[in-house]
Protein backbone atom coordinates (compact mmCIF):
# COMPACT_ATOMS: atom_id res chain seq x y z
CA UNK A 1 0.00 0.00 0.00
CA UNK A 2 1.49 3.40 -1.00
CA UNK A 3 2.61 5.64 1.85
CA UNK A 4 0.98 8.99 2.43
CA UNK A 5 2.36 11.63 0.11
CA UNK A 6 3.85 9.11 -2.35
CA UNK A 7 3.49 10.03 -6.04
CA UNK A 8 0.74 8.30 -8.01
CA UNK A 9 2.46 6.04 -10.57
CA UNK A 10 -0.68 4.21 -11.72
CA UNK A 11 -0.47 5.72 -15.22
CA UNK A 12 3.22 4.88 -15.70
CA UNK A 13 4.53 1.87 -17.62
CA UNK A 14 7.32 -0.30 -16.28
CA UNK A 15 9.76 1.43 -18.67
CA UNK A 16 8.63 4.87 -17.44
CA UNK A 17 9.09 3.88 -13.81
CA UNK A 18 12.58 2.49 -14.51
CA UNK A 19 13.49 5.72 -16.29
CA UNK A 20 12.34 7.75 -13.27
CA UNK A 21 14.34 5.45 -11.01
CA UNK A 22 17.51 5.85 -13.10
CA UNK A 23 17.12 9.63 -13.07
CA UNK A 24 16.73 9.67 -9.31
CA UNK A 25 19.73 7.38 -8.80
CA UNK A 26 21.88 9.66 -10.99
CA UNK A 27 20.95 12.64 -8.82
CA UNK A 28 18.40 14.20 -11.17
CA UNK A 29 14.90 15.26 -10.16
CA UNK A 30 12.43 14.20 -12.90
CA UNK A 31 9.98 16.99 -13.86
CA UNK A 32 7.06 14.66 -13.04
CA UNK A 33 8.26 14.46 -9.43
CA UNK A 34 9.38 18.07 -8.99
CA UNK A 35 6.23 19.05 -7.08
CA UNK A 36 6.76 16.10 -4.75
CA UNK A 37 10.24 17.38 -3.81
CA UNK A 38 9.06 20.98 -3.46
CA UNK A 39 6.57 19.82 -0.84
CA UNK A 40 9.45 18.93 1.47
CA UNK A 41 9.96 22.62 2.38
CA UNK A 42 7.60 25.21 3.78
CA UNK A 43 6.83 28.68 2.37
CA UNK A 44 10.06 30.01 3.91
CA UNK A 45 12.19 27.28 2.36
CA UNK A 46 12.75 25.44 5.66
CA UNK A 47 12.56 21.60 5.74
CA UNK A 48 9.19 20.22 6.83
CA UNK A 49 9.49 17.84 9.77
CA UNK A 50 7.12 14.87 9.40
CA UNK A 51 5.16 13.05 12.12
CA UNK A 52 8.08 10.65 12.71
CA UNK A 53 10.50 13.50 13.40
CA UNK A 54 12.34 13.21 10.07
CA UNK A 55 12.83 15.59 7.16
CA UNK A 56 13.80 15.34 3.49
CA UNK A 57 16.68 17.73 2.79
CA UNK A 58 18.87 18.72 -0.14
CA UNK A 59 22.34 19.59 1.23
CA UNK A 60 24.90 22.07 -0.06
CA UNK A 61 28.07 20.84 -1.80
CA UNK A 62 31.38 20.87 0.11
CA UNK A 63 34.21 18.81 -1.39
CA UNK A 64 34.75 15.38 -2.92
CA UNK A 65 36.93 12.47 -1.75
CA UNK A 66 38.09 9.94 -4.34
CA UNK A 67 39.41 6.49 -3.41
CA UNK A 68 38.99 2.79 -4.27
CA UNK A 69 37.36 -0.15 -2.51
CA UNK A 70 39.09 -3.47 -1.82
CA UNK A 71 38.00 -4.72 -5.26
CA UNK A 72 39.67 -1.80 -7.07
CA UNK A 73 36.35 -0.08 -7.84
CA UNK A 74 36.57 3.73 -7.85
CA UNK A 75 34.49 5.40 -5.16
CA UNK A 76 33.54 9.08 -4.85
CA UNK A 77 32.33 10.39 -1.49
CA UNK A 78 30.47 13.72 -1.69
CA UNK A 79 31.06 15.64 1.54
CA UNK A 80 28.00 17.90 1.75
CA UNK A 81 26.47 20.14 4.43
CA UNK A 82 23.14 21.02 6.03
CA UNK A 83 22.20 22.82 9.25
CA UNK A 84 19.90 19.99 10.34
CA UNK A 85 22.96 17.85 11.08
CA UNK A 86 24.51 18.69 14.45
CA UNK A 87 27.99 20.30 14.55
CA UNK A 88 30.99 18.49 16.00
CA UNK A 89 31.48 18.84 19.74
CA UNK A 90 33.90 17.77 22.43
CA UNK A 91 32.38 15.40 24.98
CA UNK A 92 33.83 13.94 28.20
CA UNK A 93 34.69 10.23 28.19
CA UNK A 94 33.40 8.24 31.20
CA UNK A 95 36.19 7.04 33.49
CA UNK A 96 35.36 3.40 32.77
CA UNK A 97 35.91 3.89 29.03
CA UNK A 98 39.04 6.07 29.09
CA UNK A 99 41.45 3.12 28.88
CA UNK A 100 39.97 2.25 25.46
CA UNK A 101 40.85 5.75 24.21
CA UNK A 102 44.40 6.04 25.52
CA UNK A 103 43.35 7.55 28.88
CA UNK A 104 41.89 10.62 27.16
CA UNK A 105 39.42 12.55 29.29
CA UNK A 106 37.46 13.84 26.31
CA UNK A 107 36.70 12.96 22.69
CA UNK A 108 35.15 14.58 19.61
CA UNK A 109 31.64 13.66 18.45
CA UNK A 110 31.13 14.34 14.73
CA UNK A 111 27.53 13.65 13.58
CA UNK A 112 26.86 12.67 9.96
CA UNK A 113 24.17 11.24 7.71
CA UNK A 114 25.14 8.82 4.92
CA UNK A 115 22.95 8.23 1.88
CA UNK A 116 22.67 5.29 -0.51
CA UNK A 117 25.16 4.13 -3.13
CA UNK A 118 24.55 4.98 -6.75
CA UNK A 119 26.48 4.27 -9.91
CA UNK A 120 28.16 6.95 -11.98
CA UNK A 121 31.16 7.30 -14.28
CA UNK A 122 34.53 8.98 -13.96
CA UNK A 123 35.95 11.33 -16.59
CA UNK A 124 37.36 8.33 -18.49
CA UNK A 125 33.92 6.78 -18.73
CA UNK A 126 34.74 4.01 -16.28
CA UNK A 127 32.09 2.90 -13.77
CA UNK A 128 32.35 4.30 -10.24
CA UNK A 129 30.33 4.24 -7.02
CA UNK A 130 29.08 7.50 -5.52
CA UNK A 131 27.79 8.17 -2.01
CA UNK A 132 26.70 11.39 -0.28
CA UNK A 133 27.55 12.18 3.33
CA UNK A 134 25.95 15.17 5.06
CA UNK A 135 27.78 17.06 7.80
CA UNK A 136 27.16 20.27 9.64
CA UNK A 137 28.59 23.32 7.77
CA UNK A 138 31.05 23.97 10.62
CA UNK A 139 32.51 20.49 10.17
CA UNK A 140 33.26 21.06 6.49
CA UNK A 141 34.62 24.56 7.14
CA UNK A 142 37.03 23.10 9.71
CA UNK A 143 38.09 20.44 7.18
CA UNK A 144 39.11 23.16 4.72
CA UNK A 145 41.59 24.76 7.11
CA UNK A 146 42.71 21.82 9.28
CA UNK A 147 44.23 18.87 7.39
CA UNK A 148 44.49 16.71 10.52
CA UNK A 149 40.82 17.24 11.35
CA UNK A 150 39.90 16.51 7.71
CA UNK A 151 41.78 13.22 7.94
CA UNK A 152 39.67 12.26 10.98
CA UNK A 153 36.44 13.19 9.19
CA UNK A 154 37.34 11.26 6.03
CA UNK A 155 38.33 8.14 7.99
CA UNK A 156 35.07 8.40 9.94
CA UNK A 157 33.13 8.49 6.66
CA UNK A 158 35.11 5.48 5.38
CA UNK A 159 34.28 3.54 8.56
CA UNK A 160 30.56 4.29 8.18
CA UNK A 161 30.77 3.26 4.53
CA UNK A 162 32.34 -0.09 5.51
CA UNK A 163 29.66 -0.70 8.16
CA UNK A 164 26.74 0.26 5.91
CA UNK A 165 27.82 -1.38 2.65
CA UNK A 166 30.18 -4.06 4.00
CA UNK A 167 33.01 -2.84 1.74
CA UNK A 168 36.40 -1.59 2.98
CA UNK A 169 37.83 1.55 1.38
CA UNK A 170 41.50 2.32 0.73
CA UNK A 171 42.70 4.97 3.21
CA UNK A 172 44.81 6.52 0.48
CA UNK A 173 42.58 9.11 -1.16
CA UNK A 174 42.69 12.24 -3.28
CA UNK A 175 40.61 15.43 -3.32
CA UNK A 176 39.48 16.18 -6.90
CA UNK A 177 38.92 19.83 -7.82
CA UNK A 178 35.14 19.57 -7.67
CA UNK A 179 32.50 20.34 -5.05
CA UNK A 180 30.10 17.54 -5.97
CA UNK A 181 30.17 14.37 -8.09
CA UNK A 182 26.84 14.20 -9.96
CA UNK A 183 24.54 16.43 -11.96
CA UNK A 184 22.04 17.20 -9.18
CA UNK A 185 22.55 17.07 -5.43
CA UNK A 186 20.46 14.24 -4.05
CA UNK A 187 17.80 14.57 -1.38
CA UNK A 188 18.26 12.60 1.81
CA UNK A 189 15.98 11.87 4.75
CA UNK A 190 17.53 12.76 8.11
CA UNK A 191 16.39 12.89 11.69
CA UNK A 192 15.45 16.47 12.55
CA UNK A 193 16.91 18.06 15.64
CA UNK A 194 14.81 19.98 18.10
CA UNK A 195 15.32 23.71 18.21
CA UNK A 196 17.28 24.64 21.32
CA UNK A 197 15.66 26.92 23.81
CA UNK A 198 18.03 29.85 24.07
CA UNK A 199 17.19 32.99 25.96
CA UNK A 200 19.27 36.04 25.17
CA UNK A 201 20.69 37.70 28.27
CA UNK A 202 21.19 41.40 28.62
CA UNK A 203 24.75 42.62 29.20
CA UNK A 204 25.72 45.81 30.98
CA UNK A 205 28.17 48.27 29.42
CA UNK A 206 30.80 47.39 32.04
CA UNK A 207 30.41 43.66 31.37
CA UNK A 208 30.71 44.27 27.62
CA UNK A 209 33.94 46.30 28.07
CA UNK A 210 35.41 43.64 30.38
CA UNK A 211 34.59 40.96 27.81
CA UNK A 212 36.21 42.98 25.02
CA UNK A 213 39.31 43.61 27.14
CA UNK A 214 39.58 39.92 27.95
CA UNK A 215 39.25 39.02 24.26
CA UNK A 216 41.92 41.58 23.32
CA UNK A 217 44.27 40.18 25.95
CA UNK A 218 43.77 36.66 24.59
CA UNK A 219 44.63 37.88 21.08
CA UNK A 220 47.79 39.58 22.39
CA UNK A 221 48.82 36.39 24.17
CA UNK A 222 48.35 34.35 20.99
CA UNK A 223 50.43 36.85 19.01
CA UNK A 224 53.14 36.76 21.66
CA UNK A 225 53.24 32.95 21.47
CA UNK A 226 54.01 33.19 17.75
CA UNK A 227 56.65 35.93 18.04
CA UNK A 228 60.10 34.35 18.09
CA UNK A 229 59.00 31.02 19.50
CA UNK A 230 61.52 28.24 20.08
CA UNK A 231 61.37 25.79 17.15
CA UNK A 232 61.56 22.03 17.55
CA UNK A 233 64.93 20.44 16.80
CA UNK A 234 66.91 17.21 16.86
CA UNK A 235 70.65 16.60 17.09
CA UNK A 236 72.36 13.68 15.36
CA UNK A 237 75.90 12.33 15.65
CA UNK A 238 77.73 11.15 12.53
CA UNK A 239 80.19 8.62 13.95
CA UNK A 240 83.88 8.29 13.02
CA UNK A 241 84.69 5.57 10.51
CA UNK A 242 87.84 3.60 9.76
CA UNK A 243 86.20 1.81 6.85
CA UNK A 244 87.11 3.71 3.67
CA UNK A 245 83.77 2.99 1.99
CA UNK A 246 81.80 4.36 4.95
CA UNK A 247 84.18 7.31 5.19
CA UNK A 248 83.38 8.21 1.58
CA UNK A 249 79.69 8.00 2.48
CA UNK A 250 80.23 10.43 5.37
CA UNK A 251 81.92 12.93 3.10
CA UNK A 252 78.72 13.11 1.07
CA UNK A 253 77.02 14.80 4.03
CA UNK A 254 78.71 18.01 2.88
CA UNK A 255 77.21 17.73 -0.61
CA UNK A 256 73.91 19.16 -1.77
CA UNK A 257 72.91 16.03 -3.71
CA UNK A 258 72.97 13.91 -0.55
CA UNK A 259 70.23 15.93 1.15
CA UNK A 260 68.25 16.34 -2.05
CA UNK A 261 68.21 12.57 -2.68
CA UNK A 262 67.45 11.76 0.95
CA UNK A 263 64.38 14.03 1.09
CA UNK A 264 63.10 12.78 -2.28
CA UNK A 265 63.42 9.17 -1.10
CA UNK A 266 61.51 9.90 2.12
CA UNK A 267 58.73 11.61 0.13
CA UNK A 268 58.55 8.60 -2.22
CA UNK A 269 58.23 6.14 0.67
CA UNK A 270 55.59 8.34 2.31
CA UNK A 271 53.53 8.33 -0.91
CA UNK A 272 53.70 4.54 -1.06
CA UNK A 273 52.90 3.70 2.56
CA UNK A 274 51.12 6.78 3.98
CA UNK A 275 47.38 7.38 4.41
CA UNK A 276 45.22 10.28 3.31
CA UNK A 277 45.68 12.40 0.19
CA UNK A 278 49.08 13.54 -1.07
CA UNK A 279 49.01 16.78 0.94
CA UNK A 280 48.08 14.94 4.16
CA UNK A 281 50.89 12.44 3.61
CA UNK A 282 53.35 15.28 3.01
CA UNK A 283 52.18 17.17 6.13
CA UNK A 284 52.57 14.00 8.21
CA UNK A 285 56.10 13.50 6.88
CA UNK A 286 57.01 17.10 7.71
CA UNK A 287 55.63 16.77 11.26
CA UNK A 288 57.24 13.38 12.04
CA UNK A 289 60.50 13.80 10.09
CA UNK A 290 63.58 12.16 11.55
CA UNK A 291 67.00 11.79 9.97
CA UNK A 292 67.31 8.10 8.91
CA UNK A 293 69.56 6.38 11.45
CA UNK A 294 72.09 3.64 10.70
CA UNK A 295 73.90 1.49 13.25
CA UNK A 296 77.46 2.68 13.96
CA UNK A 297 77.06 5.47 11.42
CA UNK A 298 74.18 7.89 12.15
CA UNK A 299 72.67 8.07 15.64
CA UNK A 300 70.46 10.56 17.46
CA UNK A 301 72.36 12.32 20.24
CA UNK A 302 71.95 10.41 23.52
CA UNK A 303 74.24 12.45 25.80
CA UNK A 304 77.38 10.37 25.33
CA UNK A 305 77.80 9.38 21.68
CA UNK A 306 79.19 12.82 20.71
CA UNK A 307 82.58 11.52 21.92
CA UNK A 308 82.58 9.13 18.95
CA UNK A 309 81.30 11.70 16.46
CA UNK A 310 83.03 13.04 13.39
CA UNK A 311 80.21 15.46 12.59
CA UNK A 312 77.06 16.84 14.23
CA UNK A 313 73.84 17.46 12.32
CA UNK A 314 71.09 19.74 13.64
CA UNK A 315 67.61 19.39 12.13
CA UNK A 316 65.42 22.41 12.97
CA UNK A 317 61.70 22.58 12.06
CA UNK A 318 60.55 25.96 10.75
CA UNK A 319 56.98 25.26 9.55
CA UNK A 320 55.96 28.92 9.20
CA UNK A 321 58.98 29.86 7.08
CA UNK A 322 58.45 29.74 3.30
CA UNK A 323 61.89 30.90 2.14
CA UNK A 324 65.28 31.60 3.67
CA UNK A 325 65.50 35.30 2.87
CA UNK A 326 65.33 36.38 6.53
CA UNK A 327 66.83 33.25 8.11
CA UNK A 328 69.93 34.00 10.22
CA UNK A 329 72.34 31.26 11.32
CA UNK A 330 75.46 31.90 13.41
CA UNK A 331 77.91 29.24 14.62
CA UNK A 332 80.71 29.53 17.16
CA UNK A 333 82.88 26.70 18.46
CA UNK A 334 80.37 26.01 21.24
CA UNK A 335 77.01 27.56 20.24
CA UNK A 336 74.58 27.44 17.33
CA UNK A 337 72.19 30.42 17.08
CA UNK A 338 69.24 30.54 14.68
CA UNK A 339 66.81 33.43 14.32
CA UNK A 340 63.95 34.46 12.07
CA UNK A 341 62.93 37.97 13.23
CA UNK A 342 59.44 37.97 14.81
CA UNK A 343 59.04 34.20 14.23
CA UNK A 344 61.78 31.96 15.63
CA UNK A 345 64.77 32.18 17.95
CA UNK A 346 67.01 29.33 19.09
CA UNK A 347 70.39 29.23 20.86
CA UNK A 348 71.91 25.83 21.56
CA UNK A 349 75.06 24.95 23.46
CA UNK A 350 77.03 22.21 21.74
CA UNK A 351 78.15 19.06 23.62
CA UNK A 352 81.61 19.33 22.00
CA UNK A 353 83.59 22.06 20.23
CA UNK A 354 83.16 22.31 16.46
CA UNK A 355 84.99 23.97 13.59
CA UNK A 356 82.72 26.94 12.92
CA UNK A 357 84.69 27.88 9.79
CA UNK A 358 83.64 24.70 7.96
CA UNK A 359 79.94 24.72 8.94
CA UNK A 360 77.42 24.15 6.19
CA UNK A 361 73.64 24.58 6.07
CA UNK A 362 70.70 23.61 3.90
CA UNK A 363 67.11 24.85 4.04
CA UNK A 364 64.61 22.38 2.58
CA UNK A 365 61.71 24.53 1.37
CA UNK A 366 59.08 21.78 1.08
CA UNK A 367 59.47 20.08 4.44
CA UNK A 368 60.58 23.44 5.91
CA UNK A 369 63.59 21.95 7.67
CA UNK A 370 66.94 23.60 8.30
CA UNK A 371 69.95 21.23 8.32
CA UNK A 372 73.15 22.52 9.95
CA UNK A 373 76.19 20.27 9.46
CA UNK A 374 79.14 20.79 11.81
CA UNK A 375 82.56 19.15 11.74
CA UNK A 376 84.42 18.68 15.02
CA UNK A 377 87.07 21.25 15.86
CA UNK A 378 90.72 20.30 15.23
CA UNK A 379 93.15 20.29 18.14
CA UNK A 380 94.33 23.67 19.50
CA UNK A 381 97.70 23.23 17.84
CA UNK A 382 95.95 23.19 14.49
CA UNK A 383 93.42 25.93 15.18
CA UNK A 384 94.07 29.60 15.98
CA UNK A 385 92.20 30.89 19.02
CA UNK A 386 90.71 33.77 16.98
CA UNK A 387 88.60 31.32 15.01
CA UNK A 388 86.33 30.78 18.00
CA UNK A 389 84.43 33.97 17.14
CA UNK A 390 80.89 33.32 15.81
CA UNK A 391 80.61 32.97 12.04
CA UNK A 392 77.50 33.97 10.15
CA UNK A 393 76.05 31.54 7.60
CA UNK A 394 74.45 33.40 4.71
CA UNK A 395 71.25 31.61 3.63
CA UNK A 396 70.34 31.89 -0.05
CA UNK A 397 66.74 32.70 -0.99
CA UNK A 398 64.91 29.54 -2.15
CA UNK A 399 63.34 31.41 -5.07
CA UNK A 400 66.78 31.79 -6.65
CA UNK A 401 67.37 28.02 -6.70
CA UNK A 402 66.13 25.45 -9.20
CA UNK A 403 65.23 23.06 -6.39
CA UNK A 404 64.06 23.44 -2.80
CA UNK A 405 67.41 22.71 -1.12
CA UNK A 406 69.77 25.48 -0.11
CA UNK A 407 73.52 24.86 -0.04
CA UNK A 408 75.75 27.36 1.71
CA UNK A 409 79.49 27.34 2.38
CA UNK A 410 81.00 29.74 4.86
Amino acid sequence: MPTAGAPDLAGYSHEDIMKLYQQLMSGQVPPDLQNQFESFVDANGNPIIDAEGGAMIQPQPGFVVKTKDKNGQKVFINMTTHDLVDPFEEKPIPEGDREKFGDSESGIRIPLSMGQLREDFDKKGEAAQVCDVIWNPKTIERCKIDAQFRQIVVELAFNYYAQKFNVELDLRFTLPKMKYKGKTIQYQRVRAKKAPKIQEMEMSEEERKNLEAKGLEQVKNKVQEVVEKTPEWQLYCILKQENEQKQEYLERFDQEDFWNNMVNELVRKSDESGVGDSQDRFNTLAQTFRLPEEVDLVEEFDGTNHELAQKLVFVISLPILKHAKVLQVRVSNEVVAIRVPHLYKLELGLPIQVDNQSARSYFEGKLRKLFVILSLKPTLSQQDQSESLPSKIEIVDTKKLENDLLFDVI
